[in-house]
């Protein structure tokens, strides 16, 4: 009855055999101050990492900003080299038309002033062909009206002889 007794007092003794016992809170205060050093070198390896990179990163950032500056004011000038360069062709284009409405007018008038030194020369050479055959009429009536000249000087000098001849008589 004695534990039958206690039981219905609501009492319990327990007895173990344990090994003497740690200090449980001098246990969890080291853990806790390990975790805090582990935490705190994380942290401190995570911001010295974190640091790391973005200094990296501005230093890309720089470096890719002066780049596209670079490249930015490269493709200005080049877009106005471009620009002039197509100012120029236009110009020379428009100085290539010009030069060939120019020419095209000298050789229209050219040829229309070898048109009609071409027919003055071809009058000229009709005149021309007209005069010979007019001086090689003349000629001939020349050489006729010589020797019909020659004839009657012939004709005069006999009927002078036979006159003079008459006379003597």
């Amino acid at each position: 009855m004695s534990e039958k007794g206690q039981l219905m007092r609501g009492t319990v003794n327990v007895e173990m055999d344990a090994a003497p016992g740690t200090d449980l809170t001098k246990t969890l205060t080291e853990m806790r101050d390990q975790y805090e050093y582990i935490a705190e070198k994380n942290k401190r390896d995570v911001e010295a990492e974190y640091l790391s990179q973005s200094e990296s990163v501005q230093k890309q950032v720089v470096s890719n900003t002066e780049q596209m500056i670079f490249s930015k004011n490269e493709t200005t000038d080049l877009r106005h080299y471009s620009q002039g360069l197509e100012i120029e062709l236009q110009s020379q284009l428009c100085m290539s038309s010009g030069l060939k409405s120019i020419l095209e007018e000298t050789k229209a008038r050219y040829a229309s002033k070898l048109h009609q030194l071409q027919n003055v020369i071809d009058g000229m050479e009709s005149q021309l062909a007209d005069l010979r055959s007019d001086l090689e009429q003349q000629n001939m009536e020349y050489k006729t009206l010589l020797d019909i000249k020659a004839h009657l000087e012939a004709e005069i000098g006999t009927y002078r002889k036979l006159l003079e001849e008459h006379n003597q008589r």
